[in-house]
């Protein structure tokens, strides 16, 4: 990924935390959709995937411990009823949506994200700053007389 400061926090992070907030607070079930094809950190949770994609309810009452930091969720969940430890990167994350309306976002792949985020920097970068001057013109308006044809 291409970051310029040790202090840079992923935008999935606060769209995920902030879809799930809102989420909640209506009183709707959050789902994650979970991409675990590429990540070792989920292979155990292989066998109750499809086509490389598990959703993970993440509602209070299906989940102990659920948390949210610059690496990803992290949650107790249960998997025919036995208790799992299951973290997910962040950028395994495919969307975050309500089960009962389908509300919520899909996310772009990592490597769509880097591309755009590269892109971004190297158009700052080719960017030749100029003093700005205003494109706006500034117009009277006359009032236009009223007459009474009565």
């Amino acid at each position: 990924m291409h970051t310029t400061s040790s202090l840079y926090y992923p935008l999935r992070l606060f769209l995920v935390r902030s879809f799930y907030e809102w989420i909640v607070k209506n009183q709707w079930t959050p789902l994650v959709v979970v991409d675990i094809q590429n990540d070792p950190h989920l292979e155990a949770l292989r066998p109750y995937s499809k086509n490389h994609k598990i959703t993970l309810d993440i509602a209070d009452d299906a989940v102990d411990g659920l948390s949210f930091d610059e690496d990803g969720l992290r949650a107790t969940c249960y998997f025919d009823e036995q208790p799992h430890n299951v973290f997910v990167p962040l950028s395994a994350i495919i969307s975050i949506a309500a089960a009962e309306n389908g509300r919520g976002v899909d996310f772009d792949t990592d490597e769509e994200q880097e591309d755009i985020v590269f892109y971004l920097e190297q158009l700052k970068k080719n960017q030749n700053p100029s003093p700005k001057t205003a494109h706006l013109k500034i117009i009277r308006h006359q009032p236009t007389e009223v007459t009474d044809e009565s």
